[in-house]
């Protein structure tokens, strides 16, 4: 059972390094200028999500 779901949310210049993405499902979600460096993504599904100029490293 999927707790989050979120659907066609825009998601701008924020620090995932420093504040964790909510564990659920991300659906047609777009992030712009976001940072995930050394984030903990395990759990966290991304459905036809768009990463412009992110850093996922």
């Amino acid at each position: 059972m999927i707790n989050n779901y979120v659907d066609d949310a825009e998601f701008k210049g924020v620090n995932y390094s420093e504040k964790r993405l909510e564990i659920g499902e991300y659906d047609n979600c777009t992030f712009i200028n976001c940072n995930f460096s050394n984030s903990d993504i395990s759990n966290i599904t991304f459905i036809e999500c768009k990463f412009v100029d992110c850093n996922i490293s």
